[in-house]
């Protein structure tokens, strides 16, 4: 019995950090993608005319990097 019990609390030790992991991505991602919001409308306001060319390749690059953050923490590469 004192073994299921190891492997119960060490299974809730692992859940917790895999729920951890998965909200430091999420957090990595969303801030990544508030920072590319930021740096347009920072640009925006100073009154460039920017196409929709430029607003189509400069959100999808600030998804790219987005995604390449959420996915390293995730892995614990990127820890806070």
């Amino acid at each position: 019995m004192l073994i299921l019990r190891n492997v119960s609390s060490l299974n809730n030790h692992f859940r917790e950090a895999q729920v951890g992991l998965v909200f430091n991505a999420f957090i990595a991602f969303i801030s990544v993608m508030l920072l590319g919001a930021v740096i347009y409308g920072t640009v925006w306001w100073q009154g460039s005319n920017m196409s929709w060319k430029f607003t189509k390749w400069f959100f999808i690059v600030f998804f790219i990097a987005a995604l390449i953050t959420g996915v390293l923490a995730l892995a614990g590469v990127i820890q806070f």
